[in-house]
């Protein structure tokens, strides 16, 4: 439960952190979160506003320039006698990657693949929650340290296949064969690559649904009938034809959704797949109509959407809940003041539920933390997002 609750803070604070005197302050401290460093602080709103990170276990990492509120995996690590042994030592390998505790004189191939097989072997033993969950972040930050790099910098060596660093990380994979982590590296070399992003995408399909899993999405680019198309496309690979059911409904859906507007044929559409899960997959489209809007941007409709895809249907936010649509009615005036007539659209995010209300004045955007959907879904359902 800590870490549902911890979400509300972290978004609270990510918004305060970049006001000049909280930047100021953690400049102070180095850009360290560092407890013995608060005495120090005179400003009482801004030093209980960092002891509070401190006392909710958060901390704050800084990517390149960018400072940000994170969970502490490290002091929770501490907490290892309470916990179970798996838990612990997820927590101590999240740690470990977050703080980078690896050489940093040049790219740690050794440390850092060898951390990557200890989070597989772990995660062999789930197939969901909590564990399985966290496991399958940390693979990912993993993965886009040893591949992927500051800013994209090792993309390149998947490109050339002669650099240094490409000969160390093709070589510690060998040694460790028929590992999840070694057929990964194996389907990217065996790929010729033109573009630093075809690299960047053919290391991310194998993260979307979670490393155990062989299915995948692609971006699908093409003109019809005048509309540019950047579309995603679910790949099945255990289930061709499943797959192939899958894209249609949700290609026919985004057809039948342009159709309502026989006026005004949109120029541009596109569908972004934004969360995978074991059940479940969620994405936004973008519709762009020709012409300009009164602020002078683009004529634009947004779109969500999130699929069962193990049943192959569409579900509503009271079916995602599993409450009658007149108790999510009552729930979302209480908390957010909004009445809704009907069912709002809805994707599932890493942090909750974005919905989509339309009325006569357009759209309009609200977001469900975690933490508000407490009085509806259980512990592991709110982790597991199924």
């Amino acid at each position: 439960w800590l870490i549902i609750y911890q979400t509300e803070m972290i978004n609270e604070f990510n918004e305060k952190i970049y006001k000049s005197q909280y930047l100021e302050t953690l400049n102070n401290m180095d850009w360290v979160l560092d407890e013995s460093k608060m005495g120090k602080i005179e400003n009482e709103e801004i030093k209980k506003g960092y002891e509070s990170l401190i006392d909710g276990f958060l901390t704050i990492v800084r990517y390149e320039e960018t400072p940000v509120v994170e969970t502490d995996w490290k002091a929770l690590s501490n907490l290892s006698e309470y916990i179970s042994d798996d838990l612990g030592k997820t927590f101590e390998l999240y740690g470990k990657i977050q703080n980078y505790e690896y050489e940093r004189g040049k790219l740690d191939v050794d440390g850092i693949m060898e951390d990557m097989i200890k989070t597989e072997l772990i995660l062999e033993k789930y197939e969901s929650g909590f564990i399985y969950t966290l496991l399958n972040k940390v693979y990912i930050i993993q993965t886009y340290s040893l591949l992927v790099g500051p800013e994209g910098s090792y993309l390149g060596v998947f490109i050339d296949k002669n650099d240094e660093i490409y000969e160390e990380i093709i070589n510690k994979k060998n040694e460790y064969p028929n590992t999840l982590t070694s057929k990964m590296i194996e389907n990217i070399d065996k790929r010729e690559y033109n573009e630093i992003m075809d690299v960047f995408n053919a290391i991310d399909e194998h993260l979307k649904f979670g490393i155990k899993s062989n299915n995948y999405i692609i971006n699908k680019e093409f003109k019809e009938n005048d509309i540019d198309y950047n579309i995603f496309q679910i790949v099945m690979k255990d289930d061709e034809e499943k797959q192939n059911r899958i894209n249609s409904i949700i290609e026919q859906d985004i057809e039948d959704f342009i159709s309502k507007f026989e006026d005004t044929k949109p120029i541009m559409i596109s569908a972004n797949s934004g969360f995978q899960g074991n059940k479940y997959l969620s994405y936004s489209s973008l519709i762009t109509f020709p012409g300009e809007d009164y602020y002078g941007s683009e004529k634009y409709l947004t779109l969500y959407r999130t699929f069962d895809y193990i049943n192959e249907k569409y579900i509503k936010i009271e079916d995602y809940l599993g409450i009658d649509f007149s108790e999510f009615q009552d729930y979302l005036e209480r908390v957010k003041g909004e009445k809704v007539d009907s069912s709002p659209e809805f994707q599932i995010t890493d942090r909750g539920i974005d919905l989509i209300i339309r009325d006569e004045e357009g759209e309009k955007f609200i977001h469900l933390n975690n933490k508000d959907l407490v009085p509806f879904l259980s512990l592991e359902r709110l982790i597991n997002k199924n």
